[in-house]
This record gives structure tokens, C-alpha cells and sequence, in this order.
């Protein structure tokens, strides 16, 4: 199974993407089909245009494996990459409801706000992929050009702040850290 996932792969590489279909259909079939196998079924029917069918597989690969991020990953992008950011913001926020410490998640939210044009939650959003990446300094920073912005709403804004008021102490406390092993 391994060596025909493997072919698959090769050829999607390749761009014989009706070859690397055909290769990967006999994996697929039966009861419980490897969610690496549908992950690659999906992106493949992206490939050759057929985007619904795409978000199809997705979608039951996702009922079948809900634990198996590079899945989720893979159906968020593919809903940016048509367009349909809103649906995506809304199964993030379902997401990032059960989920909050995954970075990646963060950065997809980061480019579907930034498609919508919502400038402060793109930033925030930014702010916390950092923050869950253990960079501070860079989380800090995005919450500074989040508030940066015009126009923004009252309560965009305030929880920005809150946010940054939180992340700059913990930065400091870092540093202070830093410092005193720097010492030592």
C-alpha cells in the first residue's frame, strides 16, 4: 500500500495527475480508507479543477478522521483558495473553539481575515500563531500594528489591547529570565 501511495505522490509530482488518480483510486476503496489517502485524493482533485469534488472528499475524510489536522488544514486552504473565506473564518472560530494551541490554525485565520480585509483580526490572528510558536517579541509586534489601524471597531480594538498589555508582560518576565541566566 505504502509503494502505490508513494507512486501516487510521484506522479502528482509529476503533474500526471490522471495518472496519480487512477494509482491512488485502489487504496481509497473499501470500508476504512488511511486519511493520508484521502488528503492526497483531495488535493488532487483540486489539481485537475474539480474543486467541489475536492471539498467533498475533505468534508468525509474529516467526518471519518476529525483528528487528523493535515485534513483540516488541507479542506481550510482549499475553501480559501476559492474564495469562500467566510465559510472558512466560521469552521475556524468552531475550531479554535476546542482547539487553541495550534499555531497553524492561527495562520490559516490570519489569511482568511486578511482576504476579507479585516485588518486588526489578521494581525491578532498573526499575534497568536506567534505567541503559540513561542515567539513574543513577534507576537507583540502584530498586536502593535493591529492598534495601528484605522477605523477599527471599540471592541477590536480594547481586546487587542488587553491582549498586548498580557503578551508584554509575559515578554518582559522573558527577558527578565534571559537576563538572569545571562548573569549566572
Amino acid at each position: 500500500r505504502e509503494d502505490v501511495y508513494g507512486l501516487a505522490l510521484a506522479l502528482r509530482r509529476t503533474r500526471d495527475l490522471d495518472g496519480a488518480w487512477k494509482t491512488l483510486q485502489p487504496l481509497r476503496e473499501g470500508t476504512a480508507s488511511h486519511p493520508a489517502f484521502e488528503l492526497l485524493a483531495a488535493q488532487l482533485a483540486a489539481d485537475m479543477g474539480r474543486e467541489e469534488e475536492s471539498l467533498r472528499i475533505y468534508r468525509e475524510a474529516l467526518r471519518a478522521n476529525g483528528g487528523y489536522r493535515a485534513l483540516l488544514y488541507g479542506y481550510l486552504s482549499q475553501l480559501l483558495q476559492m474564495g469562500r473565506d467566510r465559510e472558512a473564518l466560521a469552521e475556524l472560530q468552531e475550531r479554535l473553539r476546542l482547539v487553541q494551541d495550534d499555531a497553524r490554525l492561527y495562520e490559516i485565520q490570519a489569511r482568511a481575515f486578511e482576504h476579507t480585509g479585516q485588518r486588526v483580526q489578521q494581525h491578532r490572528a498573526q499575534a497568536e500563531a506567534y505567541y503559540r510558536k513561542g515567539n513574543l517579541s513577534a507576537a507583540v509586534d502584530q498586536l502593535e500594528i493591529a492598534l495601528k489601524v484605522k477605523g477599527s471597531d471599540f471592541y477590536e480594538m480594547s481586546s487587542a489591547e488587553s491582549r498586548l498589555r498580557e503578551l508584554r508582560a509575559q515578554l518582559e518576565i522573558q527577558r527578565a529570565a534571559e537576563k538572569a541566566l545571562n548573569i549566572s
